[in-house]
Parts: C-alpha cells; structure tokens; sequence
C-alpha cells in the first residue's frame, strides 16, 4: 500500500491492512506506519485509531484460533493440564492480554498458548480491542499532534512532514523489535519499573545513538 496515497484506501483499508498484519504469526509488520501516515494527514485521530485497533484484533482473533482448532490433537491429559493452568491464571488474564495489546511486547508469544487454554473468545477478543485501540489511537493522536506542528510552526509542506514520521515510525519499530523484553520483564520485578525504563533508554537507545 502506498504510503502517500492511503486516502482512497480509507479506513476500510486501514481496518483491512491492520487484520492482516496482526493475523500473521510472529511477523510483526510495519502496519502501524500507514496508519500514523494516515491518521496524520486525514480525518479524526481518534476514529482512525479505533478502527485500526479493531481489526487489529479481529487479526489476533485468528492467532487464537489456530492453536483452539489443534486442541483436539493432543492427549486428554494435557488438556486437563491447560485446563488446569487456565482456571489458575484466568483471574489475570484479561488484564495481561490488554497489556500485551496496548504494549510493543510480542503479544503472540502469550496468545497461542491462551488458545490451546481455550480461553473464553469474547473476553480475548475484548482485551486485544481495548489494548490496540489504546495504542493505535495514542499513536494517531501524536501523528496528528505532529503534522500539526510541522505544517503550522515549522514550515513543511504535507509529503515533507509524512517523510520524517514514516522514519520516525520505522526506526522505532526497529528499536523496539531489537529490545529483549524478557531481560527488561525480569529487571522491572527485581527492582522495578523505573529501573526497567531507565535501563532500556540508556541500553537501546543512549548506546546506540553514541555508536
């Protein structure tokens, strides 16, 4: 999809590219530089964010699907297992998937095996709604914010302005994909999550800008 030529693709597009995108197992795609893109340059920000972040879990809802569908391939005992482990943890739950959903972390990781779990369909899907909507709305309310500023204060036309985002967008999508988030979840519970940001600035970003 051509980045500056997304208006005639609209928002049913940006609902279209956002299923795909996130019903791809492990293949974390770019989407969310054309939906900055978008939000940046046409209609409301909000809107624009609700509706990626619904197909965004429409997309998610195939990620659970697929692991469901295997549940009938594997033994009694570790369905019981699941079973087990699901009624322990589904307190929880709800609350982890949207975090998951409104973070960079690599949610599929934790949703295929929540759908060998067979955990309830309805309150996943609502989860992921929530979590993506927050973050792809959050993500065009800045875009907004930012063309904004660009245009009216500094002096660049539209395509200038799309150009610098569309870098912004994808070098921290690169950042955050090269970030080992197991090491960051494991320094927040030892010494908490100040400690935790602290460490991913200075480790993935001051050190890399100094290189």
């Amino acid at each position: 999809m051509n980045l500056f030529n997304l208006e005639e693709a609209g928002l049913a597009g940006i609902f279209l590219l956002s299923l795909i995108a996130n019903s791809i197992p492990f293949v974390g795609l770019p989407y969310l530089v054309a939906v900055a893109v978008y939000a940046a340059n046409y209609g409301n920000p909000l809107l624009v964010g609700v509706v990626s972040g619904l197909g965004a879990a429409v997309g998610k809802v195939i990620i659970y699907l697929i692991p469901t569908l295997s549940r009938r391939f594997i033994s009694e005992d570790t369905k019981e297992r699941l079973d087990a482990f699901r009624k322990l943890a589904e307190r929880y739950l709800f609350f982890v998937i949207l975090l998951f959903a409104a973070s960079p972390l690599p949610d599929d990781v934790l949703y295929i095996p929540i759908g060998f779990m067979g955990y309830d369909l309805l309150r996943y899907f609502i989860a992921c709604a929530i979590g993506k909507v927050i973050l792809t709305a959050t993500l065009c309310i800045f875009s907004k914010g930012y063309m904004y500023v660009m245009t009216e204060y500094m002096g660049l036309n539209n395509i200038a302005s799309s150009i610098i985002l569309t870098i912004i967008c994808i070098l921290g999508t690169y950042i955050l994909a090269k970030i080992d988030w197991i090491e960051v979840a494991k320094i927040a519970n030892d010494r908490g999550l100040k400690e935790a940001f602290i460490f991913s600035i200075e480790k993935y970003l001051v050190k890399r800008v100094r290189k």
